[in-house]
């Protein structure tokens, strides 16, 4: 069994904005959870057999021929405290437009049908809240690190232009199995 993560990843621009702020985490406070994971937004976790790989990219491939480009504005940091998966404070990136990314999500749920894990990813519709980890950091650091981000809070407008497949075995960062571009507009 394999835990497959499907997930969108931005232009270049954004993605060095992001590398920037994790390795200044990193400085500050040494290696914390989620700091080697590469900048995206995570929308389904799935548990299955490598033989069923092959399904898996063709059902993303044909969802990524049909999905534009999608145009997102940062709203700012936020913090998931006392994440229940890593018992830490996880901080990230919100979006003030993310009714785009709820729908591409949607689209992805027909993996689904693929997954065995009993553990079922259980951040769907309403529960999801779709943002970029920086990291999960223990609480005593976190609000030094958290003030040091705000000075340096990225905003703005980017791109999000590629839908990606990762093999994950938590903690290791996850390891690209294939990118899709998306549709230019």
């Amino acid at each position: 069994m394999r835990v497959y993560v499907i997930a969108l990843e931005f232009e270049r621009k954004l993605n060095e904005l992001i590398y920037e702020q994790k390795k200044e985490i990193e400085f500050i406070a040494g290696n914390q959870i989620y700091l080697n994971h590469p900048p995206h937004i995570t929308l389904y976790v799935l548990s299955s057999n490598q033989s069923d790989l092959i399904e898996i990219k063709k059902r993303v491939k044909k969802i990524s021929e049909y999905i534009k480009i999608i145009n997102i504005k940062i709203k700012g940091l936020g913090i998931f405290k006392n994440d229940s998966k890593t018992k830490c404070d996880t901080v990230f990136y919100e979006f003030m437009n993310d009714d785009e990314l709820i729908k591409i999500q949607k689209e992805i749920v027909i993996l689904s049908d693929l997954d065995q894990s009993t553990e079922k990813f259980n951040f769907i519709g309403g529960e999801w809240h779709p943002h970029i980890t920086l990291a999960s950091i223990q609480e005593d650091k976190l609000e030094y690190i958290y003030k040091k981000l705000k000075n340096k809070e990225i905003n703005g407008d980017f791109i999000i232009d590629k839908l990606v497949i990762y093999s994950y075995k938590y903690p290791s960062p996850p390891r690209i199995i294939k990118k899709f571009r998306l549709k230019n507009a």
